[in-house]
């Protein structure tokens, strides 16, 4: 059995300390969450302040971002972890007051309401996909690192 941590933190000058707890007394994986904050500041100084746990996201919002940006943050953080950051993508749960017809335009979804969270982590894993062939071929990029990143994406 695996027992991971939840991090709320508001606080980043306390996120070293977490991590090291975390860390020292047998955690085997923090989260942070989209609440008040963006969630990947916290996990590089966590993946700074820790040697073995899981570091992830739980869940970032995929609607507000461009998917390249995504896969960019997504790969320098599955770097600088060595191989330790979990991508968690997810969508609000009020979806029809928190959307934008011109969100839902930049990804060219149709269809119900109650399809479209499917549809748009459908269409950013077919994204997501295709950039993990860019960093396949920038010299000194480590594709295994990289596909096993977008891998533990498709499995979520």
């Amino acid at each position: 059995m695996k027992f991971d941590a939840s991090l709320l933190t508001h606080d980043l000058t306390q996120m070293a300390v977490l991590a090291r707890f975390a860390d020292e007394t047998g955690f085997d994986g923090i989260w942070t969450f989209e609440t008040a904050h963006e969630p990947f500041l916290p996990l590089v100084l966590a993946a700074e302040h820790s040697r073995r746990l899981s570091l992830g996201t739980s869940i970032a919002v995929a609607f507000p971002r461009s998917p390249m940006i995504l896969a960019q943050i997504a790969w320098d953080l599955a770097r600088f972890s060595q191989g330790r950051f979990i991508l968690g993508l997810g969508t609000q749960i009020d979806m029809p007051t928190l959307i934008s017809d011109e969100m839902l335009g930049r990804f060219a979804v149709r269809g119900s309401w109650a399809e479209l969270p499917a549809r748009v982590l459908k269409k950013y894993e077919g994204l997501l996909d295709r950039v993990s062939y860019y960093f396949s071929i920038v010299p000194g990029q480590d594709e295994d690192g990289w596909r096993a990143t977008v891998a533990g994406f498709k499995r979520r």
